[in-house]
């Protein structure tokens, strides 16, 4: 049985910088990871993606558009890696977090991350997916880092 994990790169501008949305929990705590998580009845990947940024961000951000920028397969189990485009709401504050108890028990913390150290701490096994979300970005924004 087909088995995978979707996650959605959110890149926003505020006030003049780039922020990324992210997470962290204990397991990991010096590493950021993209919102996302694994299959449950979905039928589809994205469907995964929407429902994962919808419980992780409580329904703060809930992506409206996105496009798959990077397929990893591993055996039966594969990756499936956004950019997401477009969102309905979004936090209030740049600084503000979203704690949430995680099924396994986990805390996980979720918030804006400053697109400079997002970029130094995104999890080694996000990073190719990462790497591709940045430059979809770029060819969408010129005024992006690095474009």
């Amino acid at each position: 049985m087909e088995t995978w994990f979707s996650a959605g790169f959110y890149f926003k501008k505020i006030e003049g910088q780039w922020f990324v949305l992210g997470a962290t929990d204990l397991r990991f705590p010096d590493d950021v990871k993209p919102i996302g998580g694994c299959k449950k009845n979905e039928s589809h990947p994205d469907e995964t993606l929407k429902r994962e940024m919808n419980e992780e961000t409580k329904g703060l951000v809930s992506p409206l558009g996105f496009k798959q920028v990077h397929k990893e397969a591993h055996g039966e189990h594969t990756k499936y890696y956004y950019l997401v485009t477009e969102a309905t709401q979004d936090l209030a504050d740049p600084d503000e977090e979203i704690k949430i108890i995680e099924p396994d028990g986990q805390l996980l913390v979720v918030k804006y991350w400053r697109f400079e150290e997002f970029s130094k701490k995104v999890f080694r096994n996000h990073r190719e997916g990462f790497n591709k979300a940045v430059v979809a970005m770029i060819m969408r924004d010129k005024t992006f880092p690095n474009a």
